[in-house]
């Protein structure tokens, strides 16, 4: 038998075919990365650019945001200042109302009485007995100046319901109380009223006592302004 071994079945690569041939598999790799970073970098370029473009957007809507609140904010305040204007107005034409119907009431109250007075000197002393009876509840350092029971409940519910008014415009909740008090009482019960002048702690005072229920209704300074009509 013959010992030669068969030829291979292939052709059979010299060595510089070899290089040649890991020479281009070289520039294949690396034409793959080079294709790979290039794909790399432009979807990186894409992403920063669609985070700035949405950075942009929300920046814009932030801005218009601000403005429209900005504008809803002025148009708040300019609202408010208008409605300020309209109530100052309003409490001025009020007051300018409650002092004209109070200039009135002076003029009306200073007209002669239509009937001349009875016993005055009996009256004066039932009327000022009955206030020092109520005024010595609360201490023995009043002093009576003047006594008013000849009252006339259409001139003085007038009075006292602009006096309300009065009050009412200036904030003031005590006086609004007794105003309504004593105007409700000239309503209802003007018969059980006295009114008279009192001075205490060097001060005149208007006060108001209802003899049905031998209580103070009020006690108010300056006298003068609540003593009106009298």
């Amino acid at each position: 038998m013959s010992d030669r071994r068969p030829p291979p079945s292939g052709p059979k690569l010299s060595a510089l075919e070899a290089l040649e041939e890991a020479r281009r598999a070289e520039a294949a790799r690396r034409e793959a990365a080079k294709d790979a970073e290039v794909k790399r970098e432009l979807a990186q370029r894409l992403a920063e650019e669609a985070r700035a473009r949405f950075l942009e957007e929300r920046a814009q809507k932030e801005a218009e945001e601000a403005r429209r609140r900005q504008e809803e904010e002025r148009r708040e305040a300019a609202r408010r200042q208008e409605l300020a204007r309209r109530e100052a107005l309003r409490r001025e034409e009020e007051e300018r109302e409650a002092e004209e119907q109070m200039a009135r009431d002076r003029a009306m109250a200073s007209q002669p009485r239509s009937s001349p007075r009875t016993g005055p000197i009996v009256q004066t002393s039932i009327a000022e007995g009955r206030v020092r009876a109520v005024l010595k509840r609360l201490g023995d350092d009043f002093e009576i100046l003047k006594v008013y029971d000849e009252l006339r409940p259409e001139v003085l519910a007038v009075l006292w319901q602009a006096q309300l008014k009065r009050a009412r415009v200036q904030g003031d909740l005590f006086t609004v109380a007794l105003s309504l008090s004593i105007a409700t009482r000239l309503e209802q019960h003007p018969d059980s009223l006295l009114a008279a002048r009192v001075r205490w702690a060097e001060q005149d005072w208007a006060v108001w006592i209802d003899t049905e229920r031998k209580e103070i209704l009020a006690a108010l300074t300056p006298a003068d302004r609540y003593l009106t009509g009298l």
